[in-house]
């Protein structure tokens, strides 16, 4: 088995357990995708002029990675809750069950059209999850800017869509 690499390099980290059943896994299968992403896949995932800046950013907010884990399983009480966003019970599961399901297709196909798609699948739970862990959004922006990429686009428009 792989060991967990440093962003930049190092060997590609096997995919999660599948199906993933809770928000923790979730969020160590998102930092194994992002490691991979911005490591060993960095070649087909960005243009050259973007993998290094890539690289680092993912470097920086990788040490966030243990505050969001902590705040997702206890968050602070706030305008709104992981209930409201739909990050508890039934609601989780189904979300839960379309990255795992995103993450079967990529595992079998490998496409970076499938990648794309989990890249944003993921990214949707964590649009809910930045409601509630503040911590998240970084997160949640770096997976925009990596789908984007993936997808041919530019990945300017991330940030300025924002303005």
């Amino acid at each position: 088995m792989a060991s967990r690499s440093s962003a930049g390099g190092g060997a590609t980290l096997p995919p999660p357990s599948l199906p993933i059943q809770d928000m923790d896994s979730f969020l160590h299968a998102a930092e194994g995708l992002v490691d991979n992403m911005t490591g060993p896949w960095s070649y087909i995932i960005a243009p050259r002029e973007y993998r290094s800046e890539l690289g680092l950013a993912w470097k920086e907010l990788k040490p966030s990675m243990s505050e969001i884990r902590v705040q997702a399983a206890n968050p602070t009480p706030g305008l709104f809750s992981l209930k409201s966003v739909g990050l508890l019970g039934e609601q989780l599961k189904l979300k839960l069950r379309a990255v795992s399901d995103a993450w079967h297709r990529f595992r079998e196909k490998g496409t970076t059209k499938l990648l794309a798609s989990l890249v944003g699948v993921m990214k949707s739970v964590l649009e809910s999850l930045a409601k509630v862990v503040p911590y998240a959004e970084a997160l949640k922006e770096l997976l925009e800017f990596i789908e984007k990429l993936l997808k041919g686009e530019d990945p300017i428009a991330v940030l300025s869509d924002r303005s």
